[in-house]
């Protein structure tokens, strides 16, 4: 299973996959290079992890508080991604 994979389903079960372990890891400060890197993948990727990052980005967002996500450093940037319509590849 692979983010950045070209079919849609695999992708997105990866990064539900990830936003998972991503509820559990990010509360306790365990994972904090994670929504730097997804940012990082929806900015500079290929078309396919742009959508498989966003993709994640959103289902954390959905599952873990803003608060949270602040406390990485990246909170202008995941709100930013979190409340726009979707992206055109």
């Amino acid at each position: 299973m692979t983010l950045g994979a070209a079919d849609h389903q695999t992708s997105s079960q990866a990064a539900n996959f990830i936003a998972s372990i991503a509820a559990i890891e990010i509360p306790r400060n365990d994972w904090p290079e994670l929504m730097t890197t997804l940012v990082e993948s929806v900015q500079t990727g290929s078309k396919s992890l742009k959508l498989g990052s966003y993709k994640a980005i959103e289902y954390i967002c959905e599952t873990v508080v803003l608060p949270q996500v602040r406390a990485l450093g990246v909170d202008r940037r995941i709100r930013n991604i979190c409340h726009k319509p979707p992206i055109q590849f």
